[in-house]
This record gives C-alpha cells, structure tokens and sequence, in this order.
C-alpha cells in the first residue's frame, strides 16, 4: 500500500499586501477552512489539411493561468475590512453624541471602524501554512502574487458558530519569480 503522504486538515493563512512599490510583512488573516488550488494553459492548435483530411500539426502554449479560492474564519478586523473592499479606522464621538449602538455618549469615545468600498483592489503575496494529519511534513504554499476578490458575502454574520469569509485569487507570475507559486514541505515541529 503507497504512503499516505497528504492529508490537510486545516491551517491558517497569510497575506502581505502590495502598496504600490513593496510588500508590507505578512499577517496572519485567520484560519483556512477551505482551499482550492488550480493551474491551467490555453493552447492555439495549429491544423494542415494538405491530404485533405484533418490533422493536427502544432499545439503552443499561449497563456498559463493560476487560481486559488479559500475560506477563513476567525477573522480580524484587516481581515474583515479587507472582505469588504475597505479599511480600518477610528472615530470619534463627542460627548452627547449618538453613538452607532443608538446610546449617548457620555465621555468623548474613540471606537475602532471598518468602512467598506474604500479601496478598488486587495493584491499582495498569500501564504497558507497548512497542517498534514498523515504524513511526516507540513505544506506551505506560498503565492507570489495575487489579486484578491472576496468571494460572495460574509457567511453566517450572526449565527450561533463562527462566520466564514471566502476570497477567490488570480494568480499572477511575476518577472523575478521562475514560477505563479511555490510549495515547501516543512518538518512537523
């Protein structure tokens, strides 16, 4: 019987994101529940019907595309800020002001917030660290660079378990990388 050498029972997930001329240091964004990984080409065939009949006569490669899709939980607030296309802040009440829970504030009140639509795109490195229960090794993929969307809406927002958030990820190959992504295999601490 072959060696089971894989089976990810879970892991967290990581993001750098790109400010335009670098990557911040990564952070962990929350616990992966999911993911999906997946690499394909598109190729233009080329045909001689010099005998008549059909016959394929090349195939180049003319596009490679890298894709990933993953779902967290246990999310932070950059997390949560980022699933919604926004960011975190702060902002201040005064005293007598109506504070968002509809109570009046009595001291002046600094409270953290997430303003959603605030920016147009979230791309950064994403690593996932995950956790092998039947082999000797942990996997890491580590993806250079992606685009990432938030995937649908943020599930199970009051419910009586953890609410999930999924985001889908194109890939994209960067000029220095020789690759869209790299996976290691680390030794069980």
């Amino acid at each position: 019987m072959a060696d089971i050498e894989r089976y990810i029972g879970g892991g967290t997930v990581e993001l750098a994101l790109y400010n335009g001329t670098g990557y911040e240091p990564f952070v962990a964004i929350g616990e992966v529940q999911t993911a999906t990984l997946k690499i394909s080409n598109t190729y233009a065939d080329g045909y001689s019907k010099d005998e008549g009949v059909k016959k394929q006569v090349d195939k180049v490669l003319t596009e490679t595309k890298a894709t990933t899709a993953f779902t967290t939980q246990n999310m932070s607030k950059d997390n949560m800020a980022m699933a919604m296309f926004g960011t975190v802040g702060t902002e201040v009440f005064a005293i007598g002001d109506t504070l968002p829970d509809g109570t009046t504030a009595t001291v002046e009140t600094t409270l953290d917030v997430i303003k959603g639509g605030t920016i147009a795109k979230v791309e950064g490195k994403i690593r996932i660290i995950g956790k092998n229960l039947s082999g000797s090794k942990n996997p890491v993929l580590e993806i250079h660079h992606a685009f990432i969307t938030p995937s649908g809406d943020v599930r199970d927002y009051f419910a009586e378990k953890h609410a999930t958030v999924g985001f889908d990820c194109e890939i994209v190959k960067l000029d220095t990388e020789d690759s869209h992504f790299k996976e290691y295999f680390m030794a069980k601490a």
